[in-house]
């Protein structure tokens, strides 16, 4: 954590693919009209989860950026790279990993929408290196 305590806005990150997830997730809160909540302070546990998997869900259906094949879905990885990026955004800015339950564990619902969204994955999608 940061002398002074946690920051209130995202911090540059040394990865231009972070820094745009970071942008992605600020477009998609101001979306949803949090935009004055950028770390999920006045949410529990379960309701961060939820708006992570909004968040994937959102990135999953090409709100953001098209996919460079020309398909209307993004593969699971791509979605969760953009989670685990904001994930680790948090942590540099002083915040709790918001992908994790109350035990430390990762987010048994974030976990589940990985998996769902790996089996509707194409067959024939390049494997991606990314873990739910």
């Amino acid at each position: 954590m940061q002398h002074g305590g946690p920051r209130t806005e995202f911090a540059p990150s040394t990865s231009s693919k972070a820094d745009t997830h970071g942008s992605y997730w600020l477009r998609f809160l101001h979306q949803i009209e949090l935009s004055g909540d950028a770390f999920l302070q006045n949410f529990s546990v379960l309701q961060r989860h939820q708006l992570l998997s909004a968040f994937a869900q959102a990135i999953r259906d090409c709100t953001f950026a098209q996919s460079p094949l020309g398909n209307d879905k993004l593969v699971a990885g791509t979605g969760f790279a953009a989670v685990n990026n904001v994930a680790q955004a948090f942590e540099a800015s002083g915040f709790p990993n918001p992908t994790l339950d109350a035990l430390g564990e990762r987010s048994f619902l974030l976990h589940r929408l990985c998996r769902g969204f790996k089996n509707l994955d194409p067959n024939n999608s390049p494997p991606k290196m990314h873990h739910c």
